[in-house]
């Protein structure tokens, strides 16, 4: 069973990471009440989109300590039917990860891969993409990005004009500041990542 890590690497978020390596049946021989999820086995097309399903609900039941319900609002983010905790759920090739707590949180994983070079002045001002100063960092401004988005919850958002991120100098973890115009209260968030051999995962709260 290939989970990476159970921690808080947060004061109050719980956060599960899995290196996707078992095919759907598998996953579901771990899962073990296979009637609860026939349903993913019916409705998702993909053997991946099967996996990323399945495996999420073992990292939810691992943190949760037992069978956890998820449903998803009209925006698509998950959340837990019997509790009030916050739920935010990510993805890639090579890590999908799983952030559970009592506040309003967002987490994002990202593949390392240089793409995301190519699209930077998608996502990315004028002032974030002169602060660049290698791959990763670009890679954590954009997960960031998805993170804070996560957390909002809102639709219509502009990445590149209504997600502002203040100048860091990336290290291997630590934290930087994010805020949103796009909502009238302007909020301000903290991002916490960190940088895995394959991946950068960011955690807005």
């Amino acid at each position: 069973m290939p989970l990476i890590s159970i921690q808080e690497m947060i004061p109050g978020v719980r956060i599960a990471l899995w290196k996707p390596e078992e095919t759907p049946e598998e996953l579901l021989s771990i899962l073990g009440n296979t009637h609860l999820y026939e349903s993913i086995m019916t409705s998702c097309k993909t053997e991946k989109r099967k996996t990323e399903k399945l495996t999420t609900r073992i990292l939810i039941n691992l943190l949760q300590k037992g069978e956890a319900e998820i449903k998803y609002n009209d925006n698509g983010k998950p959340y837990l039917v019997s509790s009030s905790e916050y739920i935010s759920v990510s993805h890639t090739q090579c890590c999908i990860a799983v952030a559970i707590s009592s506040r309003p949180i967002g987490i994002d994983v990202e593949r390392i891969a240089t793409k995301v070079l190519a699209l930077k002045e998608k996502f990315l001002s004028v002032s974030e993409i002169q602060s660049i100063k290698e791959l990763i960092h670009t890679l954590l401004l954009w997960s960031a990005k998805e993170s804070i988005f996560k957390l909002m919850d809102a639709t219509g958002v502009d990445f590149k004009k209504s997600i502002h991120i203040k100048k860091f100098i990336p290290e291997v973890s630590g934290l930087f500041v994010i805020g949103e115009s796009h909502t009238q209260k302007h909020n301000f968030y903290t991002i916490f990542y960190k940088v895995y051999p394959q991946y950068v995962l960011t955690i807005c709260f």
